[in-house]
């Protein structure tokens, strides 16, 4: 998921035409693995099947919970450095503590903004936006070009085809813990039609400001869709957590290529 984060700074860049600015992309890396890390060691307790992810995590829980303590340390150092970064820090970190500590009344109960109907595709793609593509944009004082909203609106489309991805995977410890994902209120053939309609949505809108990349990501983050396996998803899945990689390689083909 870091990757996926430093990728979507990578291709923001490329596709707003500005020059590469690593340290924003450090910054994206682990702020967004701290986090995803964060959410997986306060997860259901569950050591699983033997080669499954889950007893990968419960052998590696302690050099998660380090490997945790590094990106923030080193989000800290990256926000000190960019000041818009700072200011993402801040707002990831208002975000996280309203994402996964109860604090909403609901049917007699306190829960977590997670928790609510459908909230959190949409509560996580806004942060990946937040940290991956605002601060990127904000720094060259391109906030007021319609290029830069067209390509975040693009984000959060395509973006959320894969938060859908890894739900599917988590739908039973959503279940678990209380969580209505998409795949857990719509069942999932219905969350993974939605997940079509959202990458062909995507891959329209991206056609205002990066049209290649938009077919590339969509037609990606579908086709995962379309494979998606219980089998498999019991396993750790680079090609999934990753996936906004191939966004970047998109982004990187010279303007005018294959006639984009």
């Amino acid at each position: 998921m870091g990757l996926s984060a430093a990728s979507a700074t990578f291709a923001t860049w490329q596709v707003l035409g500005e020059e590469a600015d690593f340290i924003a992309a450090a910054f994206a890396f682990a702020i967004i693995t701290a986090t995803y890390t964060r959410d997986r060691l306060t997860g259901p307790d569950s050591e699983g099947a033997p080669g499954s992810r889950e007893a990968w995590m419960a052998r590696h829980h302690q050099a998660m919970r380090t490997w945790m303590g590094l990106c923030v340390l080193l989000a800290l150092v990256t926000a000190l450095l960019r000041p818009w970064c700072a200011l993402a820090l801040a707002l990831a970190w208002i975000s996280a503590r309203l994402y996964a500590k109860p604090w909403i009344s609901a049917r007699g109960r306190r829960v977590a903004l997670r928790q609510l109907p459908g909230m959190k595709v949409p509560y996580v793609v806004a942060v990946w936006v937040t940290v991956a593509v605002l601060p990127v944009a904000a720094g060259h004082d391109l906030l007021t070009l319609a290029s830069t909203w067209w390509w975040a609106l693009s984000v959060l489309l395509i973006g959320s085809v894969e938060v859908i991805n890894n739900d599917l995977r988590d739908v039973g410890a959503d279940r678990l813990d209380g969580t209505r994902s998409l795949p857990v209120l719509l069942g999932v053939a219905g969350a993974k039609r939605l997940g079509y309609a959202l990458a062909v949505l995507g891959l329209l809108v991206s056609t205002a400001v990066a049209p290649l990349v938009g077919l590339v990501w969509g037609g990606y983050a579908a086709a995962l869709l379309a494979c998606h396996s219980p089998e498999r998803d019991t396993r750790l899945r680079p090609w999934i957590e990753s996936q906004v990689a191939v966004a970047a390689l998109a982004a990187s083909v010279p303007a005018g290529a294959f006639g984009f």
